[in-house]
């Protein structure tokens, strides 16, 4: 169901592969350092392992079905396609709630510093959490339900290398103008909601940055950490867009397969790459968590060698000399 170019298929899978490492691995360390780890159990850090679940969810959704096609075979069948376009939707819908909901969340530790315990608890935050999860659960549904009735009697190549409810809704019979507008209305109440979100609580947060001219050092690091957020926010955004748009606009000359293949995937694989890089390594508590995680793991190694050594330096006593097992 898939058409992409055959050139170049080994270096395209060895680079989706080394990214799909660097993402799973970065994520999943975020999410075992903060569950580990009881100094990091704080709403921001309830926000930030509930994000690298996530990525992971949608990484994994997209990234590895990709190559498969690139190596194994250029075809999915549909249970497999219907799957990944749910988990892909959710991906999508989650990410944008969460990344919401990690913007006001600074909106208020940065403008509101004293009510920040009162207002924002681990308790709220893990219902916060459960709440975006919940709606973004519903939109993937109410996507499945709408591909399940239609019947497909056009072509069953698809142009983007994911499944997409509108490129599968495009290669139906029927007219499809409600699963187009309920694509539209999932995209205004997810993404749309986001940008307005984030853009209003960044702008807040600028303006608080600029007038507390004496946190100088607070505030060069809210700005560094908003700037990047932003730049990989809008990747995001404008990857979903474009997607949103090119398939309402049909096999358009302008937009080439290449161009809509990148686009495709960026949605999915700059926002796991890069959010373990701006929320976590770059944090200094996580860095304290990361450092003594891994003393712990070097000292388990040593212990665990040690005792194999020992294990083993006692069966060859007890060869050279059975008798005196009870000395050792």
């Amino acid at each position: 169901m898939f058409r992409e170019p055959s050139s170049l298929r080994l270096l395209t899978f060895c680079t989706f592969l080394l990214i799909y490492i660097i993402a799973f691995v970065g994520n999943f360390t975020l999410i075992v350092l903060i569950a580990r780890e009881k100094q990091l159990h704080k709403p921001v850090y309830i926000f930030l392992a509930n994000l690298a679940s996530t990525d992971l969810i949608g990484i994994s959704t997209a990234l590895p079905r990709v190559m498969h096609n690139l190596i194994v075979d250029n075809t999915i069948s549909f249970p497999a396609c219907f799957t990944q376009m749910v988990f892909y939707h959710y991906y999508i819908a989650m990410e944008s709630y969460i990344l919401s909901t990690m913007a006001v969340d600074r909106y208020i530790a940065v403008c509101y510093p004293f009510r920040y315990n009162v207002l924002i608890t681990n308790r709220r935050a893990k219902a916060m959490n459960v709440a975006v999860s919940n709606c973004s659960i519903c939109i993937a549904l109410i996507f499945l339900v709408l591909v399940l009735r239609l019947n497909f009697c056009r072509s069953r190549f698809l142009s983007n290398p994911i499944c997409i409810f509108m490129a599968l809704s495009n290669h139906a019979c029927q007219d499809v103008k409600l699963h187009s507008i309920v694509g539209i209305t999932s995209v205004v109440l997810s993404v749309g909601l986001s940008i307005v979100v984030v853009i209003t609580t960044y702008l807040y947060i600028l303006y608080e940055c600029f007038h507390l001219r004496q946190r100088s050092e607070g505030r060069s690091k809210a700005l560094q950490t908003c700037m990047t957020h932003f730049m990989v926010f809008s990747v995001f955004v404008v990857s979903i867009l474009f997607i949103v748009i090119s398939l309402r606009l049909g096999n358009v000359k302008f937009i080439s397969p290449s161009m809509r293949y990148l686009m495709d995937i960026f949605a999915v694989f700059i926002p796991p790459v890069a959010n373990p890089l701006i929320y976590g390594l770059r944090t200094a508590e996580i860095q304290r968590g990361l450092r003594r995680f891994l003393r712990c793991f070097s000292f388990s190694w040593n212990a665990l060698n040690y005792q194999i050594v020992r294990v083993q330096f006692i069966k060859e006593c007890n060869l050279i000399h059975p008798l005196n097992t009870s000395m050792i």
